[in-house]
């Protein structure tokens, strides 16, 4: 029987790991762990800040093993997927989700993700028939994707488009579920999202998603590399 909701932060590539970690543009190795590493512990800040009752998973490369420094407990619960992992992710979430009403997975380069935007998230799957909400980012990728229903299918073919927002809704035939379109999030993939995530820290209501602490780690990489704010 499913109970509760189930929350997924999923790494596409190593975060922490300083000599397979994908170098973000002129980055070198070090920096591109700090902005990785910082979107991912940020996104685990407001997590764990949210008040309805979940279970927490992180998915990341095997290449991080050894060094995330985050610890299990009872509502964080960590998996390391291989190449060779059976079924890859497509096969985790989908039994995972069984046990689940709804589950909600968000990819470890995102950043806008409000406690506030998750509650109204989890409020849209709240319905009796199949339900989806999409979190899509300024420059036209999913940031998130949240259902009460799914099959291998729908994870299959956000991998295929790279969760690019418009090829995704192109490879999907036809969808039977209701879905829901949440705007204005943002994934740091390209310089362009750099300069924006510049630009949207220095607002005010930007400490609805990221905490001081953070604040402070991204203005050290702004800093270092201000070249690219230009």
């Amino acid at each position: 029987m499913k109970t509760d909701s189930a929350i997924y932060i999923y790494a596409p590539h190593p975060v922490f790991n300083p000599v397979s970690v994908k170098s973000f543009s002129s980055f070198d190795k070090a920096d591109s762990v700090i902005l990785y590493s910082t979107l991912l512990e940020n996104l685990m800040e407001i997590l764990k800040s949210i008040k309805i009752h979940h279970d927490f998973y992180i998915i990341l490369s095997n290449e991080d093993e050894t060094l995330i420094k985050a610890s299990e407990s009872d509502n964080i619960k960590i998996t390391f997927l291989t190449e060779d992992f059976e079924g890859g992710l497509e096969n985790y979430l989908e039994n995972k989700s069984l046990n689940y009403s709804n589950n909600l997975l968000i990819l470890s380069d995102s950043i806008g993700i409000s406690a506030a935007s998750i509650s109204h998230c989890f409020n849209l799957l709240n319905i009796e028939d199949d339900s989806l909400v999409i979190g899509k980012t300024y420059s036209g990728y999913i940031s998130f994707i949240a259902y009460n229903n799914i099959d291998g299918k729908t994870i299959n073919y956000l991998q295929k488009s790279d969760f690019d927002y418009m090829k995704f809704f192109a490879h999907m035939d036809s969808c039977p579920a209701f879905i829901n379109i949440m705007e204005k999030f943002q994934r740091i993939i390209s310089v362009d999202d750099f300069k924006k995530l510049y630009t949207e820290l220095s607002k005010k209501e930007s400490f609805n998603y990221c905490s001081q602490k953070m604040h402070e780690r991204f203005t050290h990489l702004f800093i270092e590399h201000k070249e690219l704010l230009q």
